[in-house]
């Protein structure tokens, strides 16, 4: 089976270490189309399929438009000393960050705020690339250049991978299918969820703002105010009109004021009142029924977590991060992720502690090694690996090296110490990532596959389950066995 977030939805959104949404502030983003991409498919049908790729994205509400422009582009990677940068697609050919994928985009962001400052598209060049007829028929011998480039823009949006087989952000794609030129359901809600919130400024300006909805508020109250003062109005001009109609006629009728002074206390006891919560009202009784989730959940609603943090009460939703961080699984990320936003200060730091203890979390279930799903994993981790070992990561720094920016981790196991450079990491509050693998988190224990020709590659690594790293978010693998002993499928 494949392992979805707990959210109940496919899609994954990328994320800074704090859980600030990786998006850009900008209205519209514009990439260049490189020459080397239309020297890899017939006359024109490069830029045809990088237009298809960018209409596909465009008229989500909220979401910025990707413009595709004509010119050579600068070499793909981020140059720090520049304050504008030139986003682009590229063909690149003998480049180990690649690890046999057949693009990549290579995103920075901020580390503080997650906002884009630059997204560059790699496209294996040692891959065969073709553009589907219009008629529908499709080249079995050649990756669609479409369905690729709609994929990666939506990297290039803010998008992680899918974990739902139909949906354009789905990790893999067989030679002439094309299915991921078209967005699924799942793709528009996850490019919707990375934006949500934020006022998108435009192209020229100086960046977006974030506009949070303030805590407590509902609006509902003010029409409801509103309405019992203008009641309250139009009984005191009836109450006048019916004095002075009476004062004409000499008569002694009474003015409605008793049914004015019930109204005005009707409507005082309603709004002060408030809303009457959906379970008990004392929040420490939600907050028990919380806690008491990780024991009790076969007696108690299968909902009772996903309650917990939308709850109104700040104390509730700090119980249900307390229960990601000490019985959570690598899948429920995506719960402490939803906290991390939370409006209340106390909230977001038991979020974010639950978030560094989810990252290394084991998964709830994983694949035995047998199954194809988990063999299509392991191959693409071990293909070509020369060497294989499992010990404890630490980073210990970072560094640009022509507009790419690369860490050295450190693993230790088995009385042994060794050092890679893996691609990506974060320096002096820039951040750069490489397609959806981040590095692994300090002090994880992980499976590294030391390649002849390649970056090393890496994944999580617990009671023989591997899972995360370059295996994604959405597969993880039941071993039976010391991972060092595991031969390439």
């Amino acid at each position: 089976m494949l392992l979805t977030p707990a959210s109940g939805s496919a899609y994954t959104l990328k994320q800074t270490e704090e859980g600030e949404r990786v998006r850009w502030h900008e209205a519209t983003v514009a990439l260049r189309l490189d020459p080397s991409v239309r020297r890899a498919v017939a006359d024109g049908e490069a830029d045809r399929a990088a237009e298809m790729a960018a209409e596909a994205w465009r008229g989500l509400p909220g979401v910025p438009d990707v413009v595709i422009r004509s010119g050579s582009a600068s070499r793909p990677g981020f140059d720090p000393a520049q304050e504008l940068q030139d986003h682009g697609i590229f063909l690149v050919e003998d480049m180990p960050e690649l690890g046999g994928r057949l693009a990549v985009t290579v995103a920075t962001y901020e580390e503080a705020t997650g906002r884009l400052l630059d997204a560059d598209v790699l496209i294996d060049g040692e891959r065969h690339f073709a553009v589907a007829d219009e008629d529908g028929r499709e080249d079995r011998r050649s990756y669609d250049l479409g369905a690729v480039l709609a994929h990666e823009l939506g990297h290039a949006l803010g998008l992680g991978e899918s974990a739902e087989r139909g949906a354009t952000m789905w990790p893999r794609i067989r030679p002439g299918d094309t299915h991921q030129r078209t967005l699924e359901t799942d793709d528009e809600e996850g490019a919707l969820a990375v934006y949500r919130g934020l006022v998108l400024a435009p192209a020229a300006g100086c960046g977006g703002s974030s506009v949070p909805a303030a805590a407590g508020w509902r609006p509902g109250w003010l029409v409801v105010g509103l309405g019992v003062l203008g009641g309250l109005a139009l009984l005191a001009l009836w109450r006048r009109h019916n004095r002075v109609g009476a004062g004409r006629r000499g008569a002694n009728r009474a003015g409605p004021a008793p049914a004015g002074s019930v109204v005005l206390a009707a409507a005082v006891l309603f709004l002060s009142a408030g809303p009457v919560p959906h379970e008990e009202k004392d929040p420490r009784v939600r907050v028990a029924r919380t806690l008491a989730w990780s024991r009790l959940r076969d007696r108690l609603p299968a909902d009772t977590l996903t309650r917990a943090i939308d709850d109104p009460s700040p104390m509730v939703r700090v119980a249900a991060a307390a229960v990601l961080e000490s019985t959570g699984t690598f899948e429920d990320r995506e719960l402490a992720r939803n906290l991390t936003h939370d409006p209340d200060p106390s909230v977001r730091r038991a979020a974010q502690r639950a978030m560094a203890r989810l990252s290394t979390a084991p998964p709830a279930a994983a694949l035995p090694a047998s199954d194809p799903a988990a063999s299509e994993a392991l191959a693409g981790l071990l293909d070509g690996s020369t060497e294989q070992l499992v010990g404890r990561a630490h980073t210990r720094g970072a560094a640009w090296s022509g507009g790419l920016l690369g860490s050295e981790v450190e693993v230790t196991g088995a009385g042994s110490t060794d050092r890679f450079l893996l691609p990506g990491g974060c320096l002096d509050g820039i951040c750069q990532r490489f397609g959806d693998v981040s590095l692994p988190p300090d002090g994880a224990e992980i499976f590294v596959a030391i390649g002849a020709e390649t970056t090393p590659r890496w994944t999580l690594h617990a009671a023989s389950v591997l899972y995360g790293g370059w295996l994604g978010d959405a597969v993880a693998v039941e071993l039976g066995a010391h991972p060092a002993a595991a031969d390439s499928p």
